[in-house]
């Protein structure tokens, strides 16, 4: 590695790892929503979500929340959910300066309904707002120091109404996993059903602990068709359900959030669209997902907030760098991240598991965009190409990174083979 191309990954110091063994298939790229995977909120009948709206409006995806309550010695009373930061409370209708909170929320039910007719009651079955909340509670803290803890909270649905109008057209196209769910399911007797299922991360130590956990913030919009984030205000009443392993968890997590900001954290809209196409394997720029829940992944900010054990970028080998990333999506591509196909392993190494999709595959569903041959910060002009260039040492011009435009790098979680690619053949040589 030369000197030159040491210093800039040196700028994009630590990281972080999202290392899970077990992985679904991402279907060649064409995956819309935040991947092919299924950590985001589901309530079954293939109805996923991962934001809803205090004060009933209806979401994007056709839900809206009908009506909540939270269960005193006084009986039910009939609240609205309210949500200011990452805290979660529950508003009494009848006496709006009644305010319930942490384990006032336990059997908390809100009832949320689709615009064909099913509706679905959710019950907070856990109340993990601090270490001092129940026993039974693993703590879930900050990735970024502070560690401060994390509120979060289990919920189990209960299906209560069918569909009674024509389905309405699909915004995105159903992943496997949703396709083996049943679309029009008979009612349920029983809370039966987790509403973060926590699929995908038996291998994560950072999710192990928690892996039905539902994290409430606000701040921030995730459009899941275009991969891009905006702001809002805590006045609108929108906010986030956020299931342990998706992608808005770990916005919160890495402090890529609004509510996840301090004195000493701040990223703008930018540094956080830059994060989620990263996340989401975005590489195009243009909304597509090319990756699933549990695929493995090193990825570091050019903040340096947060190190992984094991994983220092300053030393990874050039090839190794699966992209480098900016707000627009992947500035630079050497080969995609892991993920087995369905395919037979390529030989000669039978256990070999080959990214999910060739670098050739991402070229082509990129090439009508236009990338930038050297780094925009580089010292000579590198002009443009419709083809996404390779993470070389030509790319890397020099060392003086701008991190509103390169913002995170990341890197195959695997190590390569001495000779050759993932699967001991030849390899391009970045």
């Amino acid at each position: 590695m030369t000197n030159r191309h040491h210093a800039v990954l040196c700028g994009i110091a630590v990281g972080i790892a999202c290392t899970i063994a077990d992985i679904s298939f991402a279907e060649a790229g064409w995956c819309w929503g935040f991947g092919c995977g299924t950590n985001s909120a589901t309530v079954g009948d293939n109805i996923v979500f991962d934001e809803l709206n205090s004060r009933g409006t209806v979401t994007p995806d056709n839900i809206r929340i009908m009506s909540a309550h939270v269960v005193t010695s006084a009986g039910l009373q009939p609240v609205r959910l309210n949500v200011k930061g990452h805290n979660l409370t529950a508003i009494d209708l009848a006496t709006p300066t009644t305010i319930y909170s942490g384990a006032q929320l336990l059997d908390m039910e809100f009832t949320i309904g689709h615009r064909d007719g099913r509706r679905y009651d959710i019950k907070v079955t856990k109340v993990c707002a601090g270490k001092e909340t129940s026993s039974s509670c693993k703590p879930l803290t900050f990735w970024v120091p502070p560690a401060n803890y994390v509120p979060y909270y289990e919920l189990t649905v209960k299906k209560t109404h069918t569909r009674s109008r024509p389905p309405l057209p699909r915004r995105f196209p159903l992943n496997p996993d949703q396709m083996r769910d049943n679309d029009d399911r008979a009612v349920d007797t029983r809370f039966d059903e987790q509403l973060c299922r926590g699929k995908h991360l038996n291998g994560d130590v950072l999710w192990t602990s928690v892996p039905n956990a539902a994290i409430f913030f606000e701040g921030d919009h995730y459009d899941p068709e275009h991969k891009v984030v905006t702001t809002t205000k805590q006045s609108d009443g929108w906010f986030n359900i956020a299931c342990s392993g998706a992608a808005p968890a770990k916005m919160h997590l890495l402090r890529h959030s609004s509510a996840g900001s301090d004195s000493t954290h701040h990223t703008n809209v930018g540094q956080r669209t830059a994060m989620l196409k990263m996340l989401t394997a975005d590489y195009c720029g243009d909304g597509k997902a090319w990756t699933a829940d549990g695929t493995p992944l090193n990825y570091a900010d050019a903040r340096g907030w947060f190190s992984t054990p094991g994983f220092t970028p300053a030393s990874v080998e050039p090839r190794a760098v699966e992209s480098v990333w900016g707000p627009t999506g992947a500035l630079c591509l050497n080969d995609p991240r892991r993920l087995a196909r369905t395919t037979p392993p390529v030989s000669p190494v039978p256990t070999c598991e080959p990214p999910a999709v060739t670098r050739a595959e991402v070229v082509s569903a990129c090439k009508d965009k236009n990338y930038r041959l050297a780094p925009p910060w580089a010292i000579t002009a590198g002009g443009t190409s419709s083809k996404l260039p390779l993470c070389s040492k030509d790319w890397w011009a020099n060392p003086k990174l701008h991190a509103s435009v390169a913002y995170v790098m990341s890197a195959n979680k695997n190590p390569w083979p001495a000779g050759g690619d993932y699967c001991g053949g030849a390899t391009t040589t970045p």
